[in-house]
């Protein structure tokens, strides 16, 4: 099934969907945060490309959605 196929309803879905892959990416930030507190913070950079990384695919998915909802609201 192709995005544009999607019906109103599945709207819904698709934002819990960025919610929890926006609450996942949190999860992995202050997971990356303990471990190099453990670690002095001695390769913060290391978790800066990290958290750019994830960022970016974030924006993405955010991107394609909004597309999507755009498309569906205006039928």
């Amino acid at each position: 099934m192709h995005l544009l196929e999607l019906e109103l309803p599945y709207v819904p879905k698709l934002l819990v969907k960025w919610e929890l892959l926006a609450s996942d990416l949190l999860l992995v930030v202050l997971n990356q945060l303990l471990f190099r507190q453990m670690l002095q913070l001695d390769k913060l950079s290391k978790l800066k490309l990290l958290l750019r990384k994830y960022e970016k695919r974030f924006n993405l998915h955010l991107n394609k959605y909004l597309r999507l909802k755009l498309y569906l609201e205006q039928g």
